[in-house]
C-alpha cells in the first residue's frame, strides 16, 4: 500500500516538473563507440538521459530469507527533434563523436499521461 502511494507521489512530481518544462531542450553530448554510427547512437542516448532523466524501478522478492527473484528496470524516453555534428575523433579503440542535439520533451509528457 505504503509502495504504491509512493510511487504515485513520485510520478506526480516527475509530472509537475515535465509539464513545466520547455517543449525542446538544447545540449551538447559526447558518445563513443565501435563505429561513428553506434558512437552517435550513445551520444543520442545521452542526451535523452540528460534531458528526461531516468526511470528506475526495482522489484524483490524474498522468500524464505532468500532472494527469488531480483529485477530492475529503467525507462528512458524521448523524441531526438534534430542534431548537429559537431566533431568526431578515431582511435585505435573505436569513436568518439560531439553532437549538438535538440530533444523534445513532449513525448515523454505524453508518456507520462498516458501511463499514469
Amino acid at each position: 500500500m505504503y509502495k504504491k502511494a509512493i510511487i504515485l507521489i513520485i510520478c506526480l512530481c516527475i509530472s509537475g516538473m515535465l509539464f513545466a518544462q520547455p517543449k525542446e531542450v538544447t545540449l551538447v553530448v559526447s558518445g563513443e563507440g565501435a563505429n561513428k554510427t553506434e558512437a552517435t547512437n550513445n551520444a543520442l542516448r545521452s542526451a535523452i538521459e540528460q534531458a528526461f532523466g531516468t526511470f528506475v524501478s526495482a522489484n524483490t522478492t524474498i522468500l524464505n530469507d532468500e532472494v527469488v527473484k531480483d529485477e530492475i528496470a529503467t525507462i528512458s524516453s524521448g523524441n531526438i527533434e534534430s542534431y548537429e555534428e559537431l566533431g568526431s575523433v578515431s582511435s585505435e579503440t573505436g569513436v568518439m563523436v560531439s553532437l549538438k542535439a535538440i530533444v523534445s520533451v513532449q513525448k515523454l509528457v505524453n508518456y507520462v499521461r498516458n501511463y499514469f
